[in-house]
């Protein structure tokens, strides 16, 4: 599964079974536009006293952005969450190279009092362990709500399902996370409960535990050696974690999706040698370790213009699809203020181009002249796609700003 992009509600899911998969240079975007409390990736072992392997799978060199969610009102129930990394229960995998921002359950502005919650990472695993490696390596993490969150359940009636200690509670005996880039303020949780459960793992009743072990920090190693009390084994290595505010200080442009590392930046060089990951003696902690192969992630497909024909009021309506691009080079790519234009066959209609972030917004709109260039001074350093776009043809190419 490879070069996409999508925005539904789930774009994978996992469950009902053991499964491997493979998701590289896959663009994520705008998922839970209809649904709350899961993510584009989603792996849960619903309705099992096991957790669900992945068998080694990968989820490498993807971006996921731009995803809010909507909020859910039910009862007691009152949430907006919204999660890049659903893994419930999951073992079994390695996620490295991925890029993750603007996860942010911030839209909804009624009167009703929501719970809001945009996270990177929810792992469950519930009542289930997982004894299998949990791996995250050089994943770049950024303006989301929350970090990481734990729900870890202790089963009370574990002799009535027959169950054997040490697996009557969820923990993680072999978790590795190196070379990650966190966003400092947004939270790390464990929320830790003791249950009566059914056979299938629905909840009967609640057990009160006290003191209650649940947790709640903005430090993560403060997180991850509070976690390995309860056996959650994060093996922590060289993780960076930076304010908001000092996104300049060591992003190219993050604003508008480049996390490309300035060289000034202490998470530039620092990472941990990871064997079949990282690709150099001094490996860079983040997501572009080892070049820009993120950044590409996703296709540049264009969904087909589908333009009415007119037909007498007797016949159906008819659609045509025009599939066909418009053939042009840009230069010099990169650029720092003028963009030049070669179309290689002359254009029977008008033309316009377009120039957009990599998070969808358009920031120069303009007919195609007589003139064979645009000024694009006024962007900021980054990774842009130009389209050029007449009535009936269409084409992107990815343009480059230097400053």
């Amino acid at each position: 599964m490879y070069l996409w992009r999508c925005r539904k509600r789930f774009h994978v899911r996992v469950s009902g079974g053991d499964a491997k998969i493979t998701i590289l240079d896959s663009d994520f975007y705008g998922a839970m536009k209809m649904g709350e409390d899961a993510g584009p990736i989603e792996c849960t072992s619903t309705g099992s006293l096991t957790a669900l392997d992945l068998k080694g799978s990968v989820i490498a060199y993807n971006k996921i952005h731009d995803i809010k969610g909507i909020p859910v009102s039910d009862g007691n129930y009152s949430k907006q969450k919204v999660t890049a990394f659903y893994m419930e229960d999951t073992q079994n995998y390695t996620a490295h190279h991925n890029l993750v921002y603007n996860i942010k359950a911030d839209n909804y502005k009624g009167t009703q009092t929501v719970d809001k919650s945009g996270e990177f990472l929810y792992m469950g695993p519930r009542y289930n362990p997982m004894y299998k490696p949990v791996n995250y390596y050089n994943n770049t993490i950024w303006n989301v709500d929350a970090n990481i969150s734990i729900w870890s359940i202790e089963i009370d009636n574990w002799k009535a399902l027959g169950l054997t200690p040490p697996d009557t509670c969820g923990f993680m005996k072999d978790g590795h996370f190196a070379n990650n880039i966190f966003m400092n303020g947004p939270a790390y949780k464990l929320s830790y409960v003791r249950q009566i459960l059914t056979s299938t793992g629905g909840t009967v009743s609640n057990v009160k535990l006290t003191p209650s072990p649940s947790m709640e920090t903005t430090n993560f190693n403060t997180y991850t050696t509070y976690c390995k009390k309860y056996d959650y084994n994060f093996n922590p290595q060289t993780n960076q974690s930076y304010d908001f505010t000092k996104a300049s200080a060591n992003f190219s442009n993050a604003a508008n999706g480049d996390f490309t590392l300035l060289k000034s930046s202490t998470a530039a060089g620092s990472g941990t040698i990871i064997t079949n990951i990282t690709s150099s003696d001094t490996p860079d902690c983040g997501a572009l370790e080892g070049g820009d192969r993120v950044l590409r992630a996703g296709s540049t497909l264009l969904a087909p213009d589908f333009k009415e024909q007119t037909t007498p009021a007797t016949q159906n309506i008819k659609y045509k699809e025009n599939n066909s691009g418009v053939s042009f080079k840009i230069y010099p790519n990169p650029t720092t203020d003028k963009l030049f234009f070669d179309n290689n066959k002359p254009l029977s209609e008008k033309c316009w181009i377009s120039i957009y972030t990599l998070s969808g917004e358009c920031m120069i709109v303009k007919e195609f002249t007589s003139n064979n260039y645009i000024d694009v001074s006024s962007l900021a350093q980054g990774v842009y796609l130009i389209k050029m776009q007449t009535e009936h043809k269409c084409s992107t190419q990815k343009l480059v700003i230097k400053r």
